[in-house]
């Protein structure tokens, strides 16, 4: 009896294996979730960020558009580049513990820049000559 019993768990175990091959890989196929669009900040509150989130950067001929990015993230609002700013433009900043506001204003004083916050972001864009 122990036989056909022995025999019968090694048959199971043969035909299952397959099985259990066949099932993984839809495992592993991970469906991404849709992300969740952010909800659109007021003037107020993107201000409010810009001065109340400090932050520390050492930006050495980084390019405009990374430094910009960086900025954003840490202070967790969008920041835009207008059509006739050179993103690529480098700059060098190296402030600790400083806040984001700070931060963008020295970059507009040593680029020429302007910048203000419109619909929820913060548009920088070249500064008017006089």
């Amino acid at each position: 009896m122990f036989r056909i019993f022995a025999s019968c768990v090694l048959a199971l175990g043969v035909t299952s294996a397959p099985v259990l091959a066949q099932a993984s890989p839809a495992k592993e196929e991970k469906k991404e979730a849709p992300k969740a669009e952010k909800k659109k900040l007021s003037d107020a509150e993107v201000k409010k960020r810009l001065k109340e989130k400090k932050t520390t950067v050492a930006f050495e001929d980084m390019a405009l558009k990374e430094a910009l990015a960086a900025l954003a993230k840490a202070a967790d609002v969008e920041i835009k580049l207008d059509e006739d700013v050179a993103s690529d433009d480098t700059v060098s900043v190296s402030m600790s513990d400083t806040s984001v506001e700070s931060i963008l204003n020295m970059i507009k004083e040593s680029l020429d820049l302007t910048w203000e916050v419109k619909d929820g972001a913060v548009l920088v864009k070249k500064a008017q000559t006089r």
